[in-house]
């Protein structure tokens, strides 16, 4: 299937949930064709919308409980190529590791 799990990182030695989350939320309010749909303390979900295409994509991302990790999950509204999806991923991550985020890898899945 298309789309794709995840994890960042995010340095939480260095910095509070509630940093790490106002800074995600920071992050995806400024990418092209993004909509926060649903925040919560743990949680933001996300649709985003290809300028070019139409097409709609959903990304998940959860805090984790126990550990500085932020789990994320993506995936089309209509199965297609996770190309695009990879890319949107891959230039959230670059963003977030500006603030000092790490990633540490992608499941498919």
């Amino acid at each position: 299937s298309a789309g794709g799990k995840g994890a960042i990182r995010a340095t939480v030695e260095r910095k509070s949930q509630d940093v790490a989350l106002a800074e995600l939320r920071e992050v995806i309010e400024a990418a092209e064709g993004a909509t926060l749909v649903k925040e919560d303390s743990r949680y933001l979900y996300a649709e985003f919308e290809d300028a070019r295409t139409g097409a709609k994509d959903d990304v998940e991302f959860l805090f984790s409980l126990d550990s500085p990790i932020v789990g994320y999950r993506s995936a089309p509204r209509i199965a297609q190529d996770d190309r695009r999806q990879r890319e949107r991923i891959r230039s959230l991550r670059k963003t977030l590791e500006t603030k000092g985020w790490k990633s540490i890898g992608r499941i498919v899945g």
